[in-house]
């Protein structure tokens, strides 16, 4: 089965998005810039063109890459480009406009595809209301300015449903959608954007890479269903399931961080094959053993940006291996590479406000170091 691209709220959507969050980067922190221009080359080349950015991705860099590797590129007709306005950014209304100016000036177009209210829960709801914030992002679609206008989501239920039945001018959500949050909040969020009749578009449907790594035993069940089969891509066929399913998600986010990752997404996309019954049920098997693993519920976004740079995503993803593996001598070598580490936190809580998880990450980092020097 070849399901390359569907209409939905925009024509020549592909299954496959790519999420400009998670590109290679140089020793400086700073994108890899002729990887990432062939990257975006093979994706292109395969007739696909949906760039998910944001104006924090990659220390703020995000846009500009896209820039030079997409719209300095290619005619602007040939792409789709999304992206978010962090509301929690703006002290004034006049912010919005300033940030969305500025926005379109690091993208180097004069208008954006579909726009966003990035990381939108109960109290980012509160200051956009405030803000006037609904009734700016509406002008800007009546301008011509944006396409398509909708919220990228990391609430509760009760907030996704009031921000719909506030503002039917909302055309879609972003929503973190995957197997293991499918039979947690995930599902009830999709109900409910679908209930109002609105787009979805999934995001982290690999959970920030988590899927791609799992504890041995899940993952030789996997392995033993397909050989061949990257455990990434059991994830991925997951969600690309929901669209061939035609029940209204508009396409799959995946942010690649490798021209491996690129090309294999890409070719399982442009001959995609939809879980059979059994595997849906095998993938909820194993989402049920995860589960019995007490990892920290990071999916490495990297929003949290520590003001005294404590790598904090980095090191909830070590421990969250040696959680997994069990390997103490691994997890210890790992930790003493940090040059600042859990002990270092000033419990300023600027992590926390940000979080899209809503993770504790003071306590957790504490705990972390904790159980470091117990070891």
């Amino acid at each position: 089965m070849t399901t390359l691209t569907k209409t939905y709220i925009e024509k020549n959507i592909p299954m496959l998005g790519f999420g400009i969050m998670r590109l290679p980067t140089l020793g400086d922190k700073t994108i890899d810039m002729p990887r990432f221009i062939e990257m975006v080359d093979h994706y292109m080349s395969n007739g696909m063109n949906y760039f998910d950015t944001a104006y924090m991705y990659h220390n703020n860099l995000s846009e500009n890459a896209v820039k030079t590797a997409v719209v300095d590129r290619y005619p602007r007709e040939a792409f789709k480009i999304a992206t978010k306005l962090p509301i929690w950014s703006c002290e004034a209304p006049s912010d919005m406009n300033r940030i969305f100016n500025e926005q379109l000036e690091r993208l180097g177009v004069d208008y954006v595809d579909f726009y966003m209210f990035h990381a939108m829960n109960t109290a980012n709801d509160l200051k956009v209301i405030e803000f006037g914030g609904y009734e700016f992002i509406k002008e800007l679609k009546a301008q011509g300015k944006v396409r398509h206008i909708g919220i990228s989501f990391h609430g509760n239920a009760e907030s996704l449903d009031k921000m719909f039945r506030e503002n039917p001018e909302l055309e879609f959500a972003q929503l973190q959608i995957n197997y293991v949050d499918w039979q947690g909040s995930a599902k009830e969020f999709y109900d409910i954007t679908k209930k109002h009749g609105k787009q979805v578009i999934i995001m982290e449907p690999v959970r920030g890479g988590a899927l791609s790594n799992l504890p041995k035993e899940l993952e030789g069940r996997l392995k033993a269903a397909d050989p061949a089969a990257s455990i990434a891509s059991w994830a991925l066929r997951w969600c690309g399931t929901l669209e061939a399913d035609e029940r209204g998600v508009m396409t799959t986010l995946s942010g690649m961080s490798t021209e491996r990752q690129m090309e294999e997404n890409v070719e399982l996309f442009k001959n995609f094959k939809p879980l059979t019954p059994k595997e849906t049920e095998m993938l909820a098997q194993v989402a049920e053993g995860l589960r019995k693993y007490p990892k920290i519920d990071c999916t490495e976004c990297k929003y949290c940006n520590c003001p005294i740079e404590i790598p904090i995503a980095d090191i909830f993803k070590q421990y969250n291996r040696f959680v997994q593996r069990k390997n103490v001598g691994s997890f210890k070598n790992e930790y003493n590479k940090f040059t600042k580490r859990g002990d270092a936190c000033a419990e300023c809580g600027k992590c926390e406000a940000i979080c899209p998880q809503g993770v504790k990450v003071v306590e957790q980092l504490r705990y972390v170091d904790k159980t470091f020097t117990e070891l």
